[in-house]
């Protein structure tokens, strides 16, 4: 199966990963900004949005701060 990249919305507390390869992917992301999510400057690679959230929960949250300090000027890409 090939990896699509995600990116990561918080949504009132709730993490949502989002394929940019979906022909959808504008529109979803447009629907929750205007809902105030918030696009968190971390992108990673994986089978499917189970996974993706499974490395952002293995990888990313415990270290976000960390990683946000780090990516003022672009996004982080994690592996």
């Amino acid at each position: 199966m090939s990896k699509k990249k995600y990116i990561f919305l918080n949504c009132k507390g709730n993490i949502i990963p989002q394929s940019l390869s979906d022909n959808e992917s504008g529109d979803v992301i447009v629907s929750m900004l205007d809902q105030k999510a918030i696009i968190l400057p971390v992108t990673c690679l994986a089978e499917n949005s189970i996974k993706a959230l499974n490395i952002y929960e293995d990888k990313i949250s415990e270290n976000l701060d960390s990683l946000s300090a780090m990516t003022t000027k672009e996004s982080l890409h994690v592996t």
